[in-house]
């Protein structure tokens, strides 16, 4: 697992603009200083994403299984690391639940 990461269940959800399946969406602002030490400031506006609530639980061999506490009604889910940081990568296996 990545480094602090923080395994997370969400719902999938179609984009309005294209064919893209968004896990998470954030909407940042980004406004450049004149200061050398600090040349852009960011600020996070807004997070939009559709988290499923999952008991994470650490087996003794360094496994980790993630359980939905109600069963996942039909709908495409991703189980995502979750970074402690914001600009690192996220990893995302994306499935789909069938009726």
């Amino acid at each position: 697992m990545a480094q602090g990461a923080t395994p997370t269940l969400f719902c999938v959800r179609s984009s309005e603009k294209d064919s893209a399946r968004l896990v998470r969406s954030v909407q940042v602002s980004i406004k450049t200083t004149r200061s050398a030490i600090n040349p852009v400031v960011k600020e996070v506006l807004r997070v939009e994403q559709n988290t499923v609530d999952a008991a994470v639980e650490t087996r003794r061999n360094g496994d980790i299984a993630l359980t939905p506490r109600t069963p996942l009604p039909a709908g495409e889910y991703a189980l995502v690391l979750v970074p402690p940081q914001e600009n690192a990568a996220m990893w995302a296996w994306d499935f789909r639940v069938a009726q």
